[in-house]
């Protein structure tokens, strides 16, 4: 049996994690850091180094073992994304967030199909084309929020709106996957096709309505003495929403991850099971995935086109958002400032769009040559954000019209726990060194037996 995989993934994960805390030191999204701990180790950088100076490739390639660990590692990402939407939550923070949303998934989708159209017609289909818009649509929310905590705008009207935003945008842009992947492998015709995500939908409505129903009979019969129950039961669901996503009806297996965490996240343990996830994304899952794109991404012919289509790839990303979403924000009552704010804070791109982006190249929709510019898109867009955000924000009043919202509260809670755990860690050590003070000595030991 060969056991080089057990090398290659420590490789994997330790440069990834060195890069990922590198890059938060230096104030940039930590995402970036892994998606170049790949690249940098895969045929695109190393392969070629080693190839010029010794003659051979001495890099990480891509593998079996890498793209089905990669394939699990999308999977749990997003169906942690799923259990961290509320419905609930969604409903309470206003219809602008719904307008922004719509808007900033419209717009992007036309800017993006017509830069595949003009600019790369040649090896392009109008698939291709929707599909690059379909990569367009996504929104990181990460990074934003982030920003804005450090700016004091969260707990905003604009805060609450880029949060409830960005949550319908990528189910938007999931439902634009689910269509356009249906379309992309069809073998029936069109009218099926298009019935299958509908088909779906109900399936999901159905696997909540069981689960549900699952769920009471556990609590009822089992309540909290196995609790460990919950987080098998939750991930079985994940693994056959999947499976029964991609085969039985069409759609990307990520959509069937992202329905079944909705669904765990609208029951009474929701919580409890999402923080049973976060151990396993955070030291395999999300890591390895990440790498694996950098590690099975090519660098293409730096000719004049490349350079120009990866250029307007940028500014349309960018633009696209910003009008897009910042019309939806007018609509609905901002200010022209507070629009433009909005606008800005959807511009980020993240995982959502990478695992739309590498579904469409397994799909074979977007050429291999083009992954190049997507990639180095949406690291341009993680990175400009920031700045972007502290740029329109600048001499507003800190205290101006701050808002409570369930969904800023979601994203503070997890820096409250580790807040606390710390806290709870640091107290731990101090009650060990009172212990080991107040632990007799021999001498005192000696010196009680003289006393009796």
């Amino acid at each position: 049996m060969d056991y080089s995989f057990l090398l290659t993934l420590g490789i994997v994960l330790l440069f990834n994690k060195l890069l990922s805390v590198l890059f938060g030191k230096a104030q940039l999204p930590q995402v970036t850091g892994s998606l170049l701990s790949g690249f940098l180790l895969g045929p695109a950088v190393l392969g070629i180094v080693t190839e010029a100076i010794f003659g051979i490739k001495i890099c990480l390639m891509p593998s079996v073992f890498l793209n089905k660990l990669a394939e699990l590692g999308v999977v749990i990402i997003m169906f942690s994304a799923g259990m961290g939407t509320s419905v609930r939550d969604i409903k309470t923070s206003g219809k602008s967030g719904f307008l922004v949303a719509l808007c900033g998934v419209l717009l992007p989708l036309a800017m993006g199909a017509a830069v595949m159209h003009f600019l790369a017609n040649e090896h392009s289909s109008i698939m291709s084309a929707v599909f690059l818009g379909t990569v367009l649509t996504a929104t990181s929310v990460s990074i934003t929020v982030e920003t804005l905590r450090e700016l004091g705008k969260l707990s905003t009207r604009v805060g609450n709106t880029i949060l409830t935003a960005a949550i319908i945008d990528d189910i938007l842009g999931l439902v634009c996957l689910a269509i356009v992947s249906g379309l992309a492998g069809a073998k029936v015709n069109i009218g099926l096709t298009l019935l299958k995500p509908v088909l779906f939908f109900a399936f999901v409505l159905l696997c909540g309505f069981l689960h549900h129903a699952y769920f009471k009979h556990i609590e009822k019969n089992v309540g909290d003495q196995n609790i460990r129950r919950y987080p098998i039961a939750a991930f079985a669901l994940c693994l056959f929403m999947s499976w029964a996503a991609e085969v039985i009806f069409g759609v990307a297996d990520v959509i069937g991850a992202f329905a079944a965490g909705m669904i765990i996240a609208m029951s009474p343990k929701g919580k409890f099971i999402e923080t049973r996830f976060a151990p396993l994304s955070y030291l395999l899952l999300t890591p390895v995935f990440f790498a694996n794109i950098g590690i099975k991404a090519t660098i293409p012919n730096l000719n004049e086109y490349f350079i120009i289509f990866t250029l307007v790839l940028v500014i349309v990303a960018i633009a696209s958002k910003i009008l897009g979403c910042g019309l939806g924000a007018k609509l609905s009552g901002f200010t022209t400032k507070q629009s433009l704010q909005t606008g800005v804070g959807m511009v980020c791109r993240g995982e959502v769009a990478l695992i739309v982006a590498s579904k469409g190249m397994a799909l074979n929709l977007i050429p291999r040559d083009f992954f190049g510019p997507i990639v180095i898109m949406i690291i341009s867009c993680t990175i400009i954000t920031p700045v972007l955000l502290k740029l329109v924000f600048k001499g507003d009043d800190n205290a101006d019209k701050l808002e409570a919202s369930p969904l800023v509260d979601s994203y503070d809670l997890p820096v409250c726990l580790d807040i606390v755990s710390d806290e709870l860690i640091k107290a731990d050590k101090e009650q060990q060194k009172l212990s080991k003070v107040a632990e007799p000595t021999d001498e005192d030991e000696s010196f009680d037996e003289e006393i009796k």
